[in-house]
């Protein structure tokens, strides 16, 4: 029961951790930066993970097998996923879970800096006299 535990809550860190990514690469459009590439290797993981259902199982790997099916099984090294909970200190056998925890800080950094510009941006409404606002400067709902 444990290891099932723990193969699910690699599950769901390898998809929040893809995630984080796509809303990162969101942010820097939005703010017109560059965006930062994409882990190809986290990709291919999360959907492998996905499209796992079509994987051939044998013990602890899941594989392509033959035929064309399966692409993103087949952009892991070996066209295989390690699908074990132990022997192995990477997530799945490929992703480091320390690499995660410096991204996730990472981004918590980013996010310190967005509240400080908010607030900054509050301070320079109230310098000028624009916050908080005055009866009749806010929409209301009758």
């Amino acid at each position: 029961m444990r290891g099932q535990r723990l193969w699910v809550a690699q599950h769901h860190l390898v998809w929040a951790t893809n995630q984080l990514e796509q809303w990162v690469r969101r942010l820097a459009r939005e703010q017109g930066g560059p965006e930062p590439e994409p882990d190809p290797v986290l990709t291919a993981l999360r959907d492998a993970l996905e499209h796992l259902d079509d994987a051939v199982l044998d013990e602890d790997i899941a594989s392509a097998g033959p035929g064309k099916g399966n692409r993103a099984l087949r952009k892991l090294p070996e066209s295989q996923l390690y699908i074990g909970t132990f022997g192995s200190h990477r997530m799945f056998g490929l992703v480091d879970p320390e690499d995660i925890e410096r991204r996730a800080l990472a981004i918590v950094t980013t996010a310190d800096r967005l509240e400080q510009q908010a607030e900054d941006y509050v301070h320079d409404l109230m310098a000028r006299g624009d916050w908080p606002p005055r009866d009749g400067d806010i929409d209301e709902e009758p």
